[in-house]
């Protein structure tokens, strides 16, 4: 046999094998699924009020009026009812020392909190530093996942936290946090 009619036989045989399958079938199931992670991808971008800071999150927060809360100027407050998960975003003023003297004493600060328990301070970069810690009474256990900011010379914290969220889902709020330009 030659390999002419070699290949033939063996092109005739995968089309063949190929007709031959079992049609797949879709359920109801399947349907689900799919839809339920196409809407898992669906992402929305929130920019806080000073158009500074813009985090992509999946979709599904509904924006709050901002306000002023103890000092700090809230830029940004947002909520996924469905996930309970709050998002804002602070402007803590200008930077007064380096940033590299600013991180290390944003941990130290977070570490003295005697309120906080399993609190973790990241490794910080040239202009930010990822945290987390959870607090609460009487049961009641709110976890927070925050981000520390440098732009230019101004200070800025974003943070996700929940009541019944872990912090490895919040930190997912906060892997893409950007800088405007």
């Amino acid at each position: 046999m030659n390999t002419r009619n070699l290949l033939g036989m063996v092109l005739v045989g995968m089309l063949l094998a190929a007709c031959n399958k079992p049609s797949s079938s879709v359920s109801a199931e399947n349907i689900e699924s799919a839809a339920s992670q196409a809407q898992q991808t669906k992402l929305q971008t929130l920019t806080d009020d000073t158009q500074r800071i813009a985090v992509t999150v999946p979709d599904g927060f509904i924006a709050l009026p901002a306000n002023e809360s103890g000092g700090d100027n809230i830029t940004l407050l947002a909520q996924n009812a469905a996930d309970d998960v709050t998002l804002y975003v602070t402007r803590a003023g200008a930077l007064k020392t380096t940033p590299a003297q600013y991180f290390t004493r944003l941990g130290e600060v977070v570490k003295q909190q005697a309120a906080y328990r399993e609190i973790k301070v990241g490794a910080a970069t040239e202009n930010r530093m990822n945290y987390q810690f959870a607090y609460g009474e009487d049961g009641e256990n709110t976890h927070e996942s925050c981000m520390a900011v440098i732009d230019e010379n101004n200070l800025y914290s974003v943070c996700a936290y929940s009541n019944t969220q872990p912090f490895e889902t919040l930190a997912k709020y906060l892997k893409d946090v950007r800088i405007v330009k």
